[in-house]
């Protein structure tokens, strides 16, 4: 986690030109917590930091938790305690994937959880496990190592598509998609209607990229040697800030891509 958290500092502080000096403040269950180990971050739309953890998701206001946990005989509860994986919808609205393979979609409007059984999944031959991220009304993007798959909300219907390797992260650019990974940078565009899911996948750099970020009117994004600003739809690139060659393939970046890129407006 400490690499993590350096990520985000590290970021903070090329995007504000170190400005100001960041707070920090701490939280554990003698705070309100759920439990310590967490799992995923998102900042919804309304300004909630919503954490998942090995013991239920937590909802932090500015003032104080609300915890959730599966409702034993209630319908429109979450699934399960165990959280894997979570990312950022519209409208207020949260991601959510378990330990047992189930979506949920917390719905901020209805003020609970709409559960996509994991057989939708398991059918393609993948879990929703890593870098959830909601296109648009219709289709949820996701990934499992070098997998991406996408979820029609509507029709639950769900299709997958190969990456030339494993994929750290999924962002949205304008009407494309960003997947990157050890094997560099992609477009993949979706297509006119939510039935031509991909019409075009467009490789735009081999560079292996760990991380993106939106800043303004350009992309960062970290590799094996520094940290670049990407310009132009990235058709050219700046070394802001190097470090000797580490490798970061083993290392899942996808709660950094959660936390981090629901701060943006795209």
């Amino acid at each position: 986690m400490r690499i993590l958290f350096s990520f985000i500092i590290l970021f903070f502080l090329v995007g504000t030109g170190a400005a100001q000096t960041p707070r920090f403040d701490h939280f554990d269950i003698s705070t309100g917590l759920s439990q310590n180990n967490i799992n995923g971050l998102v900042i919804d739309d309304k300004g909630n930091i919503w954490a998942g953890t090995l013991d239920g998701l937590n909802k932090y206001n500015g003032y104080e938790f609300e915890v959730f946990k599966p409702l034993s005989q209630e319908k429109g509860g979450i699934s399960g305690n165990h959280l894997i994986s979570m990312g950022k919808g519209l409208n207020g609205d949260i991601w959510i994937t378990t330990r047992d393979g189930v979506l949920n979609q917390y719905q901020a409007s209805l003020q609970k959880f709409r559960n996509f059984d994991s057989e939708i999944f398991s059918d393609q031959g993948i879990i929703p496990e890593n870098n959830i991220v909601q296109y648009n009304d219709s289709l949820l993007w996701f990934s499992q190592d070098d997998k991406a798959g996408v979820l029609n909300i509507n029709d639950e219907n769900c299709q997958t598509y190969d990456a030339p390797g494993y994929i750290h992260g999924i962002c949205i650019k304008n009407d494309s998609i960003l997947i990157y990974g050890e094997f560099g940078i992609s477009y993949w565009k979706p297509g006119s209607n939510d039935l031509s899911l991909i019409v075009a996948k467009e490789k735009i750099s081999s560079t292996p990229c760990y991380f993106i970020q939106r800043d303004r009117d350009k992309w960062l994004s970290v590799s094996k040697n520094g940290i670049y600003d990407n310009k132009n739809n990235f058709e050219s690139s700046v070394r802001l800030f190097s470090f000797n060659e580490v490798d970061l393939a083993g290392i899942n970046l996808s709660g950094l891509t959660s936390f981090a890129v629901s701060n943006n407006n795209y």
